[in-house]
């Protein structure tokens, strides 16, 4: 394992994430099969913060080097591009969301190819 990254939003933090970048929401947003964008962004944005704390890293690289995604079921996934994708070609990642009324936390288990191959 190289690192875990957990997370908390609410919505009053959604408004501080988003604004003045409409860029940066629409990226949050990833698939929108949500009936609820706001928990989307959150949740996103949840899981990109957590990510960057199981890497430690949070200010060398850029949020739109992560793209979030979502398997059939729901579950978040996380791809990777640009350096960060270079860096980091030798992991794979854990993703857990959950919510409760206004709280959204995420957390993120980073593992390399190597350990994630013992796992199964």
């Amino acid at each position: 394992m190289i690192g875990i990254g957990i997370d908390a939003s609410s919505s009053k933090r959604l408004q501080l994430i988003t604004e003045g970048d409409e860029h940066f929401r629409n990226s949050l947003l990833g698939c929108l099969d949500n009936s609820s964008p706001e928990a989307l962004i959150l949740s996103n944005y949840s899981i990109i913060e957590a990510l960057f704390k199981a890497l430690n890293c949070p200010t060398l690289f850029h949020p739109s080097e992560i793209s979030i995604s979502r398997e059939e079921s729901g579950h978040p996934t996380i791809s990777l591009a640009g350096r960060m994708q270079e860096r980091w070609r030798d992991c794979n990642f854990s993703v857990s969301v959950t919510h409760q009324e206004d709280l959204i936390i995420a957390v993120v288990v980073v593992y390399s190819n190597l350990d994630s191959k013992s796992l199964n």
